[in-house]
Parts: C-alpha cells; sequence; structure tokens
C-alpha cells in the first residue's frame, strides 16, 4: 500500500515538474541591442511590435526583427500582436510602411540569422522562441 501511495505521489510531482518545463521551454526570449532600456513591460513590447515607438530612450531608431512568413515561428508572433494570423501582420506592417508611420521590419528565416542581425546592429530587437540568446543581447521582461 505504502509502496503504491509513493509511487503515484512521485508520478504526480513528475507531471507537475514536466509541465512547468514545458512552459518555460515556450516561453518567449526578448533580445535587444543598444535599447536603452535594462528591461521591458509588455506595453512597451507592444508598442515595439506595433510601430508606436520609433526611437528607443538612448535614440536609437527601433529596428523590429520578425522571423520570415515561412518560418514556423512567425504564427506566434502574430497570435500576440497582430489579430492571430500571420497575414494579419503582413497587412499591418505593409501599411504602416506603405504610410510612412514605420521603417520595414527585417524578415530573417532562422534564429542564429536573428540573433546576428540584433548583435551587429544598435536599436534591434527580436522575439526568441528556440533559445534565450547571447546573454548580453537578453532584455528580461519587467514585472
Amino acid at each position: 500500500m505504502d509502496f503504491k501511495l509513493t509511487s503515484v505521489l512521485a508520478l504526480v510531482l513528475m507531471v507537475c515538474f514536466n509541465r512547468v518545463d514545458a512552459q518555460e521551454a515556450s516561453k518567449p526570449y526578448i533580445i535587444g541591442n543598444s535599447i536603452g532600456m535594462q528591461s521591458i513591460d509588455d506595453q512597451q513590447l507592444a508598442s515595439v511590435f506595433n510601430a508606436e515607438l520609433q526611437f528607443w530612450p538612448n535614440k536609437n531608431r527601433v529596428t523590429v526583427v520578425l522571423h520570415s512568413a515561412k518560418s514556423e515561428h512567425i504564427s506566434k508572433t502574430a497570435a500576440m500582436y497582430y489579430d492571430g494570423s500571420v497575414k494579419g501582420l503582413q497587412r499591418f506592417w505593409l501599411s504602416i510602411v506603405f504610410q510612412g508611420r514605420s521603417a520595414t521590419p527585417v524578415f530573417l528565416m532562422t534564429e542564429p540569422e536573428i540573433i546576428s542581425y540584433v548583435e551587429r546592429n544598435p536599436g534591434a530587437i527580436a522575439i526568441l522562441y528556440e533559445s534565450m540568446g547571447p546573454e548580453n543581447l537578453r532584455v528580461p521582461m519587467a514585472k
């Protein structure tokens, strides 16, 4: 009896810890280069990805870096900021750029390409899903 109870308890704990690990693994990470902020909150991040913020506090121009339309991750960003669809994301940016309200975002296929671009371009910001990115580029979320 005690063996069964211990086994069930161990199984329940393993399932709980695996859920936390899975949630942590799917968590998006923000990277940025010389954005003039130690951390960023949800509202500030939304203003960046909705082209409402053109310059960082340190006067660097905001450069939004997104996964390309063929990337498996673009739908995750589209769900967070652009009516839930990749087409909505594309329409949004086409409209904003055509109106002259923002520079064209940079679309890259892989996360290593995104990391490399952000490393080389002050003011660039991106969302990663597969890795946390280099420590010197990580931008923690403010609480």
